[in-house]
């Protein structure tokens, strides 16, 4: 399983427009095959902090999200008007244990 975890700062005035964005780009998304799910998460600390960590079979799914048209264009739309900073982890699970509810 690999995981990305992208964390970021969104510029003032701009959250809005990121999750517009993000919820356009979850059905696109959902597509890929190899897509095993996303979860984003907004800092207690600082309002304009937050982190996405999605989850994905394998590296060619991966790539497939990567290169695909739209959401080359949302980045790079991110890039320019949104993201104040922004980090991108891709990172390989070694080991996962799971404790499941009743």
């Amino acid at each position: 399983m690999i995981i990305v975890i992208f964390e970021f700062t969104v510029k003032p005035g701009k959250q809005d427009v990121y999750f517009e964005i993000a919820k356009n780009m979850q059905s696109e998304v959902e597509k890929v095959d190899g897509f095993l799910g996303v979860e984003r998460f907004q800092s207690t600390v600082k309002d304009n902090k937050f982190v996405s960590v999605s989850r994905w079979r394998d590296e060619a799914a991966v790539e497939v999200w990567r290169t695909q048209l739209d959401h080359r264009e949302a980045q790079e739309r991110g890039k320019q008007e949104i993201f104040e900073t922004y980090t991108l982890r891709t990172v390989n699970v070694l080991r996962e244990n799971v404790k499941k509810g009743a």
